[in-house]
């Protein structure tokens, strides 16, 4: 199964801050095509970097978050309860 997500330029500056450090997750500017194990892998990230990300950036981080996973339906949400 696969997804494509679309990111935005501010919030790809965003997720690839210094502080929240997600440069690295693999998703780029415009449109990402994930699997759905690529998908576990990024929310896995995301989830760490919430515990530290900056308070001010979590709904933004966690907005982007929730677009993986809810690109993939309820069989996602599921798998990561």
């Amino acid at each position: 199964m696969e997804a494509t997500i679309i990111i935005e330029k501010e919030m790809y500056n965003i997720i690839g801050a210094q502080n929240v450090g997600l440069s690295n997750c693999g998703l780029v500017v415009g449109m990402n095509t994930l699997t759905f194990s690529e998908a576990i892998d990024v929310i896995g990230q995301f989830d760490k970097a919430l515990l530290s990300c900056p308070k001010y950036l979590r709904k933004r981080v966690l907005a982007t978050r929730n677009q993986i996973v809810y690109s993939f339906g309820p069989e996602m949400e599921e798998r990561l309860q």
